[in-house]
């Protein structure tokens, strides 16, 4: 019977361990094979093998600490992702909320006229607006009024339509504006929807104006953020000419004017 020499025994030893980090390896344990390398070249650090091995789990200690890094970029994307969807179904449910709100508060405005109450409103207006005389009117067709509460978007909106030769006047309230039409018959009425400024919102101003008999034919225009075909057609179903979505463009906003301008001329 032939005795094993201690060389004999490391190779052997070393050899059962390869065959141990073989079957590591096939089953993606890289860190418990990297172990068992390190015990076998404790045995025999000028085996040939451990180093090969050694080297092959090093790329693969490698490869796998860049799918970590792949793994946790992609989560992290996922993250953001899912992060930006919440915030825009967030704002999604704020703006049916608001639009709910604004269809209510429309409601309620109508009711409360149908009732003929002029107490306990939002917006107080009265029944019977003063009606001046015709003849201290003042016809101004070349005129545009314009009423917004942004002065930086009414400073933009005057300066492209005085450009184009029209006379504007422009105002930031409905409450100023509704005292002047007492007197004054502009070529064209250009009013912001909201205006949280002002004593009457859009809607309500709208109305109170088609009081005045002689402002039933000026041309009515409304100024809205809201791209919502609700809100545009209650609007459209009080009668108002025409609607321009923010952000304009100088060329709608002129267009837009002229074409209402020249129609009304012919009617």
């Amino acid at each position: 019977m032939t005795q094993l020499t201690p060389r004999d025994d490391i190779k052997k030893q070393v050899s059962e361990i390869l065959k141990l980090v073989d079957n590591l390896i096939r089953n993606g344990s890289v860190d418990q094979a990297i172990r068992e390398i390190v015990h076998a070249k404790e045995i025999d650090p000028s085996n040939s093998y451990v180093k090969a091995y050694e080297e092959r789990l090093e790329f693969l200690r490698t490869e796998h600490e860049k799918n970590i890094e792949k793994e946790k970029g992609r989560k992290e994307v996922e993250k953001i992702a899912r992060k930006r969807d919440q915030e825009l179904r967030l704002r999604q449910e704020e703006d049916r909320t608001r639009l709910i709100q604004e269809q209510q508060r429309l409601e309620k405005e109508r009711k409360s006229r149908t009732r003929q109450i002029t107490t306990g409103i939002e917006h107080k207006i009265k029944d019977e607006p003063i009606r001046p005389e015709p003849q201290l009117i003042k016809n101004c067709v070349n005129t545009i009024l314009v009423i917004d509460d942004d002065r930086q978007l009414l400073e933009m909106i005057s300066q492209t339509l005085s450009s184009h030769d029209f006379e504007v006047i422009s105002l930031t309230t409905s409450d100023e504006a509704f005292t002047l039409l007492q007197k004054l018959s502009p070529g064209l009425i250009l009013c912001d929807v909201n205006l949280e400024t002002s004593t009457r919102g859009g809607f309500s101003f709208y109305e109170s104006i088609r009081k005045l008999k002689h402002l039933n034919k000026v041309p009515f225009i409304f100024l809205t953020g809201l791209n919502d075909h609700v809100i545009m057609r209650t609007g459209k179903e009080m009668g108002v000419d025409d609607y321009l979505t923010k952000p304009i463009t100088e060329e709608d906003l002129v267009a837009t004017i002229k074409g209402k301008l020249k129609r009304f001329a012919i009617l």
